[in-house]
């Protein structure tokens, strides 16, 4: 059992310094080759600020609250009393998406826009 155990003690470093050089290797190879790390994340950061995306959601309601998810995860994305709170917790938890409520029961879909309307 002990021998186990060093065995693998053993495997989980070999595994960490093998993890290491590869990612040394990687970072050597593309410095040799011109490419600019720093370069890429300020492009992926200028690009994500800039572009919303844009999720599908599906509406809910359930004693009296509305739930929003998205149709492609079915991941939570908001709930809310009426329409301006599920606006305010989208902006909050992802200011820079767009969401198209693409599924939902015709009732419900006309409840939650007449919140829009009490509260414009």
């Amino acid at each position: 059992m002990e021998l186990l155990a060093l065995g693998l003690v053993i495997g989980i470093i070999l595994h960490k310094i093998w993890t290491h050089v590869m990612i040394a290797m990687t970072l050597r190879e593309m410095k040799r080759n011109g490419i600019d790390l720093q370069e890429i994340f300020q492009d992926a950061e200028t690009k994500n600020m800039q572009e919303p995306e844009m999720i599908t959601a599906r509406l809910e309601q359930h004693n009296g609250t509305f739930l929003l998810y998205d149709t492609n995860t079915s991941e939570f994305i908001a709930q809310g009393m009426n329409a301006a709170e599920i606006e305010h917790q989208v902006n909050v938890m992802r200011p820079n998406h767009s969401v198209i409520v693409t599924d939902s029961d015709p009732e419900v879909l006309n409840r939650y826009r007449e919140t829009k309307t009490v509260n414009a």
